[in-house]
């Protein structure tokens, strides 16, 4: 509880940032015009998505090493705090999008390819704000913190990292068999 009340408004700001995120993005499709949105679920081709299998592994690894230098650098923080935003964003968007096929297709697909994902993402991105709030002081208050915060703070970033990337690999391996799961819904 008193890590939860030490950072407390980090995690006050990354929710209603990600909720305003969110729920603009479910906004933004139920604005388009219906011509619109028929192209957008048209290309969208969710029959031939969960043909295949996901592989996001690459992705994840270039995100989570941006996300690191992002936050030690202290200044191309901003791209961290945009991403709080922007990823909910997608996943309203997604989610609206999908919902046109079945409520629950949507749910179960969001929640398993963009909402666990985005959840590790946050994780990270909290560690990476901490990290650079860390080092702001440390250079304007001339807090000289031990570096044991810091190695902290780094192996939590790595073991939320490693886990975020072991449930890609797991995602990677059955992928076929929730994609299956997800056509019977449809």
């Amino acid at each position: 509880m008193k890590k939860l009340n030490k950072y407390k408004y980090i995690y006050l700001f990354i929710v209603v940032l990600a909720l305003i995120g969110f729920i603009s993005g479910y906004l933004y499709f139920s604005v388009q015009k219906d011509e619109m949105k028929t192209e957008i679920i048209n290309k969208i081709n969710i029959n031939e998505e969960l043909k295949g299998t996901v592989n996001n592994l690459p992705k994840r690894i270039k995100e989570e090493g941006l996300y690191l230098v992002c936050g030690v650098t202290v200044l191309p923080v901003v791209v961290n705090v945009f991403d709080i935003y922007y990823g909910p964003f997608q996943l309203g968007f997604i989610f609206r999008a999908l919902k046109t096929y079945n409520f629950k297709f949507s749910l179960l697909f969001c929640l398993v390819y963009h909402f666990i994902p985005l959840l590790f993402k946050i994780i990270l991105i909290r560690l990476t704000l901490s990290i650079a709030c860390k080092i702001i002081r440390r250079i304007v208050k001339r807090d000289n913190s031990s570096k044991k915060q810091y190695k902290l703070l780094l192996k939590k970033y790595l073991v939320v990292a490693l886990i975020s990337l072991f449930y890609d690999f797991l995602i990677l391996i059955f992928s076929s068999i929730i994609n299956s799961y997800l056509m019977t819904i449809i």
